[in-house]
């Protein structure tokens, strides 16, 4: 609460006054009218002020920002989607009498998404719609919960965009015999409202040794949650201490689609990754290389601007020169060497650690063959496999199976069959030559 004082006061006082005059006159008249001497005048005066008691006034109101619901489409707002918060306001005890607006102050970020942005606003019950850039409330002197619904117009296609603005809550006495100036108070409720976009999607920074090497073979896996396709190219991908550029070349991520960002394009060769994701190799380090106990990621869009960030581990520092105001304490859970932490299910986002789960590789398990056989070229067999994802037995249907042969040993393969489910069999007929 703050209690501003202006100059118009009112004081109330009995005053006892008296006066007493005395008037003293002489003249003195000698031979001549030209010698006159000087006549003198005597007036006196008293006043009392008692008995009276002079106390300040105050005024001040409080309000309760309850945040956004569900928050997870202010952070990932599109078109057609709404989100909304309640902000409760009260008049503190022994204020004085307020009447108060409010609107909408402070508006930063990108200037047609927040153009965009539509809000239905007002007292609960008493609500009104317009564009939330321009809203400001008719003045009232009615207090309690005030309802902000945000939403954009389904046509809207805006994308890793941000609007940050306030609600500002400005109070002043009512009082019939105030023109001017008076008590007042101002209370503001501070908003961020984003865009659907890119997020970061799953971090593989303990690499174990069947998957190549730390640094060289971390990855970061990037997801379009836009149903349209998106350009990462120029972008920044940055960890605790520095950022990288994603190359110009780098193609449009799929609407609802993949890309994987690591230092070396040998990742590719220890991980089944579908054709469909983006694969890019930036040549380096992903900044100075991930740690495997503490660290953070943010993306960033190619004029700077952070679109997601996250971080793992139970110890974040404030000298890591990317630390800001946005790092978990504690980060996600630091996973076991060679897992993975990521989003479950894809691109889900409520900016919390929690949203990120320690994810296992899947398994696969041999039926038939398993083991010495011998096979002859020209001969049918039928292969026979089962899978698990490892981190749920609902989203075993997800992993979907390719065969692969080699004929020198496990030197190459070749592929001959896609797409199979993550349990079954399928008929194959040894071919007479065999790749190699």
């Amino acid at each position: 609460m703050r209690t501003k004082f202006k100059n118009e006061y009112f004081i109330y006082a009995q005053k006892q006054f008296s006066k007493i005059a005395v008037v003293l006159v002489v003249i003195s008249i000698f031979a001549s009218f030209l010698n006159i001497n000087p006549t003198s005048a005597y007036f006196t005066s008293s006043a009392k002020i008692t008995g009276n008691t002079f106390t300040a006034g105050t005024l001040g109101f409080t309000i309760s920002d309850g945040g956004f619901t569900p928050v997870e489409n202010s952070i990932n707002l599109g078109g057609g989607m709404t989100t909304g918060k309640t902000i409760g306001m009260a008049l503190e005890p022994n204020s004085l009498p307020i009447k108060y607006t409010v609107k909408t102050k402070n508006i930063t970020g990108d200037t047609s998404f927040c153009n965009a942005l539509l809000l239905n606003a007002g007292l609960v019950g008493n609500q009104s719609s317009g564009n939330l850039s321009n809203f400001v409330s008719n003045p009232t002197t009615t207090f309690g919960n005030w309802q902000y619904d945000i939403s954009l117009p389904s046509s809207s296609s805006f994308y890793n965009s941000i609007c940050s603005f306030d609600f500002e809550y400005n109070g002043r006495q009512a009082d019939p015999y105030l023109t001017t100036g008076g008590f007042y108070d101002i209370e503001t409720a501070h908003n961020k409202i984003s865009s659907s976009g890119f997020r970061i999607n799953k971090v593989y920074y303990d690499v174990d040794s069947s998957h190549g090497a730390e640094g060289t073979n971390e990855w970061v896996e990037v997801y379009n949650q836009a149903p349209v396709a998106l350009d990462i190219s120029g972008w920044q991908i940055c960890d605790n201490t520095s950022c990288d550029t994603i190359p110009a070349s780098t193609p449009l991520i799929p609407a609802h689609g993949f890309g994987i960002i690591t230092n070396s394009s040998t990742t590719w060769s220890y991980w089944n990754i579908p054709s469909d994701v983006v694969k890019i190799a930036l040549g380096s380090n992903i900044g100075n290389g991930l740690a495997n106990d503490n660290d953070m990621l943010i993306l960033k869009r190619p004029d700077g601007v952070a679109i997601d960030q996250m971080n793992y581990g139970s110890s974040p520092s404030a000298g890591w020169a990317n630390y800001n105001s946005n790092v978990w304490h504690p980060g996600g859970v630091d996973v076991a060497e060679g897992n993975m932490l990521g989003r479950k299910p894809n691109g889900y986002d409520t900016n919390q650690a929690s949203d990120f789960v320690e994810l296992k590789p899947p398994t696969v398990a041999m039926v038939n063959p398993h083991g010495g056989e011998v096979w002859y070229v020209g001969n049918n067999y039928n292969i026979q496999w089962t899978a698990h994802n490892n981190n749920g037995s609902s989203t075993d249907a997800d992993l979907k199976i390719s065969l692969w042969y080699s004929g020198d040993s496990g030197a190459t393969w070749a592929q001959f069959a896609s797409n199979l489910s993550n349990t079954g069999s399928y008929s194959w007929t040894l071919p007479l030559y065999i790749c190699s």
